[in-house]
């Protein structure tokens, strides 16, 4: 019972911690309290463990509820309500637990929530207790009846210590897929360049986290090393070539973690840029006019021949149409009417607005400096087609 105890509270552990750092905050001791911040959130993660956990805690209610049923009449009244009273339980846990063990697994399929989790944990550790009280009050006086009543408890306890064993492994199974980070599997046929680079990204993650596990197993090592270190006054320097050699060999593995963490984030972001380039590629292959130009010497996407266009750079511009060409057909006078609508008074306060103004005023700004840059290049530019122009010229 002490390891599924271990494994449940290193899952919950894991879900708290990866909540934690996905909102930007930093993991302590004791960790700040997440079940109240994931109530304002949709988005749950490690969604696979926490179904784990949570169907364990469903598989496990209604067994052990069964084993306390089968043991409490043979058990001393007496002693066991002694042992309810050392162990905390009241008559509403034993309400509780019986509501509990007759809820079907469909009815909270959904509650994965940390709270819930934690809850379901709860209440199954008071099953482990009502089973434990049982166990303790159990009558043992030498006669043949104990032969009856303590294979019963033998058979139970070794049938529910087998169901909650299958359990840990399955918590054990999708903590190790939530920490670790297998590479895809060889397929038959040929990789594209996309699903190489995936795997290749797959495989660097799984370095970092193997890098990292080794580098916890060195960091506990070191820490029992220096714990008996003092206990060994005769061993002083051998103990210290040995704390230094641990040390060292800890700063290399972070050296190397560094060093395959560059090289990822190198990757990754060649990755990126790659795809960037081809969506910008895409995308500017499809903005084109329908008919692009063929050559120089043929028309331009301005309009007209190679020669109009340097005069339309150079600041000359073309004779204005005809008005009759603008003017349409119909000589008609046309009248339009619209319904003016009262105008809303605004909800904001005044220092929503005075915000909104500040944000108003730094948004134009950002703009008319764009604006001036963009005038300035074409300034630039066409001082210097002039200046080329004129040196032909001479």
């Amino acid at each position: 019972m002490v390891y599924f105890d271990a494994a449940a509270s290193a899952g919950i552990t894991l879900i708290q911690e990866v909540e934690l750092v996905s909102r930007g905050y930093n993991i302590s001791n004791p960790l700040p309290p997440i079940t109240r911040l994931e109530e304002k959130s949709q988005i749950k993660r490690c969604a696979r463990l926490r179904r784990t956990i949570h169907r364990t805690s469903i598989l496990l209610f209604s067994p052990y509820y069964r084993v306390y049923q089968s043991l409490k009449p043979f058990a001393t009244t007496l002693d066991l309500d002694k042992y309810y009273d050392i162990y905390e339980i009241s008559r509403t846990d034993l309400e509780d637990a019986e509501l509990v063990a007759n809820v079907e697994p469909a009815e909270i399929e959904d509650a994965d929530t940390l709270q819930d989790l934690k809850l379901g944990l709860q209440k199954l550790h008071i099953l482990r207790k009502l089973v434990l009280c049982t166990l303790l009050a159990l009558d043992a006086d030498g006669s043949k009846s104990d032969f009856r009543r303590w294979s019963i408890a033998v058979d139970m306890m070794s049938s529910i210590t087998s169901l909650t064993a299958r359990m840990i492994l399955n918590i054990d199974e999708a903590m190790g897929e939530e920490e670790d980070f297998p590479s895809p599997p060889t397929p038959k046929v040929p990789l594209t360049p996309r699903r190489e680079r995936t795997r290749s990204q797959m495989r660097q993650l799984g370095n970092l986290s193997q890098g990292i596990r080794g580098l916890q197993a060195k960091m506990r090592l070191l820490r029992d090393e220096s714990d008996e270190a003092p206990e060994r006054s005769d061993e002083v320097s051998e103990s210290r070539t040995n704390l230094l050699a641990q040390y060292d060999s800890i700063g290399a593995d972070l050296k190397g973690l560094i060093q395959e963490w560059e090289e990822g984030r190198a990757a990754l972001a060649t990755n990126l840029e790659k795809k960037d380039h081809g969506r910008s590629l895409s995308t500017t292959s499809n903005a084109l006019p329908a008919s692009p130009t063929s050559s120089l010497s043929g028309p331009t996407a301005a309009g007209g021949s190679p020669q109009d266009a340097l005069q339309a750079l150079n600041g000359f511009s073309k004779p204005p149409r005809s008005r009759s060409s603008t003017m349409t057909s119909s000589s008609s006078e046309e009248t339009f009417e619209a319904v003016g609508l009262p105008r809303q008074r605004s909800t904001l306060t005044r220092a929503e607005r005075i915000a909104r103004t500040k944000e108003d005023r730094v948004r134009q700004t950002i703009v008319k400096e764009k604006a001036n840059a963009n005038t300035h290049m074409l300034k630039e530019l066409e001082t210097v087609i002039k200046l080329r122009l004129r040196g032909r010229t001479t």
